[in-house]
């Protein structure tokens, strides 16, 4: 998040004028994605760790007992899945060891394909 922060703001040279703060653009760049995708990715994970908290939240805020439970555990298994398939499909990892320097965001598609992987992580066409 630190590193993702510091690229930022050397990024945009124009608005922070006043830190004399030079890199080559490329590295800045590249450090700003890096750590952006890492941040997200373990960010999600953390958000996992505590599934059984939002579970529990979730059906005492909905007032779900009896078989409803089930549809719960379905739909936090469902959100689950869609993530994981989302980064498979989206070749996250490409992103997150730089072997892809470059987002695309194919503009022709479908917008319900679009906002298909962007529910939960960026999308990429594949």
């Amino acid at each position: 998040m630190i590193i993702s922060l510091i690229s930022g703001i050397i990024m945009y040279r124009e608005i922070f004028a006043f830190i004399d703060i030079s890199a080559p653009i490329n590295l800045e760049r590249d450090l700003h994605m890096l750590s952006a995708y890492w941040a997200f990715t373990l960010l999600s994970m953390h958000i996992g760790f505590y599934f059984d908290m939002i579970k529990a939240i979730s059906k005492k805020t909905l007032k779900i007992k009896g078989h409803s439970r089930e549809l719960i555990v379905f739909l936090h298994m469902s959100a689950i899945a869609f993530v994981i398939y989302a980064f498979i499909k989206n070749d996250i990892l490409s992103y997150m060891f730089l072997r892809t320097h470059f987002v695309f965001f194919d503009l022709e598609q479908p917008l319900i394909f679009f906002f298909d992987g962007k529910v939960d992580i960026d999308t990429k066409d594949s």
